[in-house]
């Protein structure tokens, strides 16, 4: 907004002109009170961030005996904060070349094994690493 206050925004508007009414100031009063409150509440989108969390009854009831009389947003926004600030952020990515590699080894050594009528026990060794590698991957990233 490129005015300081109403009444810079009054004179500028109705600078031109000597006899203005009252309707005229009321109706420009309203415009800026509009235009400001728009204004403020893009830049508070921009700063905060705001989001809706439902909770059921029964959520609510536990959660009652912790708010002392605080509002519910100031408990969940100092609940979310302190839990970020004791746990430390997990990268939970997983390396999906490599389970998609072992997942196709496991694909070929099962389709192998339902072709023969005895399945080697190397067959079933490899099988057994290769699942324990896919295991070893996913456990890395949970951790």
């Amino acid at each position: 907004m490129k005015h300081k206050s109403l009444h810079a925004y009054l004179d500028e508007l109705f600078s031109d002109r000597s006899n203005v009414s009252d309707g005229e100031i009321r109706a420009a009063k309203n415009e800026y009170w509009r235009t400001y409150n728009t204004e403020l509440k893009k830049r508070r989108r921009q700063l905060h961030r705001e989001f809706s969390v439902r909770f059921s009854l029964g959520e609510f009831e536990q959660i009652k005996p912790y708010l002392c009389s605080k509002p519910m947003s100031h408990f969940i926004r100092n609940a979310v904060l302190r839990h970020v600030k004791q746990n430390p952020v997990l990268d939970n990515r997983y390396d999906s070349s490599i389970i998609e590699q072992q997942l196709f080894l496991i694909s070929q050594l099962l389709e192998e094994m339902t072709l023969l009528d005895h399945v080697p026990e190397y067959l079933i060794t490899d099988l057994q690493s290769t699942i324990t590698i896919i295991k070893g991957t996913i456990a890395s990233h949970d951790h």
